[in-house]
């Protein structure tokens, strides 16, 4: 796009067409690094938003044992103080 504009120039090129071109260069330069820097930011965010629900998903992963296990821990507990266990009814409430 911007390469043909400076592709066909003579040595002899105005001081103004110069600046111009310059600018020009420098404009996309410029916006180069705004659009690296967007991309480095959301790639950043990815990654946290990708650990967050690894980190999630092995939460709840890990629910049902921790739950069953739970239960079981406080079986006695709940025998001495005549709560029924989820086990022993059909429903839980």
């Amino acid at each position: 796009m911007y390469a043909s504009r400076f592709k066909n120039l003579s040595p002899n090129v105005p001081e103004e067409a110069r600046r111009a071109n310059f600018d020009f260069l420098g404009e996309q330069l410029r916006e180069r690094q705004e659009l690296t820097n967007q991309l480095q930011l959301s790639e950043q965010d990815k990654k946290e938003k990708e650990d967050e629900f690894k980190r999630k998903q092995r939460i709840l992963d890990d629910l049902p044992y921790i739950l069953t296990k739970l239960e079981e821990d406080t079986a006695p507990l709940q025998d001495y103080l005549n709560i029924a266990r989820a086990s022993d009814s059909d429903t839980i409430m």
